[in-house]
């Protein structure tokens, strides 16, 4: 083997391997941009439930000083309905009643 063709065999292996290693440095970049979005969807997600729920845990502590606040006036109308209910639908001395 001469030296021109020794040349050009370490040319291609060296082509070879520099392709090879290009090839592995965009997967690996793809592979991580996959796993970036993965986890920034997850982070986002998480983000949304934790501000859902803390959303949630603040009306639920406004709807209960609501309905402390409500509570007298809404017993006060229950009892005016048991007085209500109580009262004949007619009167005693109506032509029906007899």
């Amino acid at each position: 083997m001469d030296k021109d063709t020794a040349y050009k065999w370490l040319g291609w292996v060296v082509a070879v391997i520099l392709a090879a290693q290009i090839y592995f440095v965009r997967e690996i970049v793809a592979a991580e941009v996959l796993f970036a979005v993965a986890f920034t969807v997850l982070a986002l997600g998480f983000a949304v439930f934790y501000g859902l729920s803390s959303f949630g845990i603040h009306v639920l502590g406004i709807a209960e000083s609501l309905v402390t606040a409500s509570a007298p006036m809404v017993g006060r109308g229950v009892r005016q309905l048991n007085r209500f209910s109580r009262r004949p639908f007619r009167r005693l001395r109506s032509a029906s009643a007899r």
